[in-house]
């Protein structure tokens, strides 16, 4: 019998990694599907499918790969959630009100404008170059 506090294992991601077939194990099928998001995302690998305790498999389609498809509805979910949470954030920073900016010249004396925080050094763009007369 398994104390509350011990997680069992009851789904393996099953994935290509540097030309060698792999696999890591999770918790659950979300936490399988936020790994295969994951490698996706990063390309760090290809995902081939996830196989549950009970027997059951998924495999990935050949020729399905990337984000955008929905292979394995716990894969779907995730990604929508995904989604969902950076379509938020955007939203937010969006009512951000803008931050306070100030235009400086370039130390290069290439008479270049160049707009910086408002809080940046007060000595940032004011240095002249050795050798440049202004």
């Amino acid at each position: 019998m398994n104390s509350p506090d011990f997680e069992v294992d009851t789904v393996a991601l099953w994935y290509w990694q540097y030309g060698s077939l792999t696999y890591s194990l999770h918790a659950d099928e979300e936490a399988a599907a936020w790994s295969a998001l994951g490698l996706d995302e990063s390309g760090e690998a290809a995902v081939a499918g996830v196989q549950f305790a009970d027997g059951r498999v998924i495999e990935r389609p050949l020729g399905v790969a990337g984000l955008g498809t929905d292979w394995w509805p716990a894969y779907k979910a995730v990604e929508d959630r995904r989604y969902e949470e950076f379509c938020k954030r955007q939203r937010e920073y969006e009512q951000r009100p803008p931050r306070p900016t100030r235009q400086i010249r370039d130390p290069f004396g290439l008479d270049q404008t160049v707009t910086v925080d408002a809080n940046e050094p007060e000595w940032l763009g004011s240095a002249q170059p050795l050798g440049m007369p202004r």
